[in-house]
């Protein structure tokens, strides 16, 4: 199944599920459909005709996404503190432009997150374990377990400062609330009133999740 869209036609997959809806999703440029055993093609075509707005939207952020993460991923820049150099840096600083040196580039950086994190920890009185461990997730910025260990994912030093703070404070509030009810979001804006507009920018930035895989 395809369906027109920017001039174009996009491949759909579709799902046969035991489930009673149909779900839309678009990952990688491709829209994957799950649909309940029964349901006919005519009906997933309307569904997605009358979703045809919002798949067209997250098409096109993809694409942007693509436009920005494909130089990252060919090693002709690295993005650090939320600004992009020319890959150049990487010589200069006495690294290889591959992804070696880019990985070598990011664990120099990465005892800055721990710094960082030691620092906000005294200033608001959290107690974490005091080792920081380097994480390489597929969806989330950072981690803490019930023993107060917590997992940063590198690519936070790919983000401007407020919304690296914005993770850190976020695992450590966690220190104290390990889940995210009322409690913890209070907890939270009382430290950081603005931390929804971080969240919001941060939301924007999930692309780089794909960088360097």
């Amino acid at each position: 199944m395809f369906l027109t869209t920017f001039g174009k036609s996009v491949s759909v997959s579709v799902l046969r599920q035991k489930r009673k809806s149909i779900m839309i999703r678009v990952q990688a440029n491709r829209i994957v459909v799950c649909a309940p055993t029964r349901v006919g093609t005519d009906t997933i075509a309307a569904a997605l005709e009358g979703r045809r707005g919002w798949v067209e939207g997250q098409l096109a952020r993809q694409a942007a996404d693509a436009d920005v993460t494909a130089p990252l991923n060919a090693f002709r820049q690295i993005l650090a503190g939320g600004v992009f150099y020319p890959i150049e840096r990487l010589a200069a600083e006495g690294f290889s432009p591959d992804k070696t040196g880019v990985l070598q580039f990011y664990r120099r950086g990465f005892a800055s997150l721990a710094d960082k994190l030691t620092l906000l920890a005294d200033r608001h009185g959290f107690v974490f374990s005091g080792r920081v461990r380097w994480s390489d997730a597929k969806t989330h910025w950072g981690s803490c377990n019930r023993a107060g260990r917590i997992a940063l994912n590198f690519r936070v030093l790919m983000l401007p400062p407020e919304l690296a703070d914005y993770i850190l404070l976020h695992e450590l509030v966690h220190t104290v609330h390990l889940h995210h009810q009322k409690p913890f979001w209070e907890a939270l804006g009382a430290l950081m009133p603005d931390y929804r507009a971080r969240k919001k920018a941060l939301r924007d930035r999930r692309y780089l999740m794909d960088v360097y895989r």
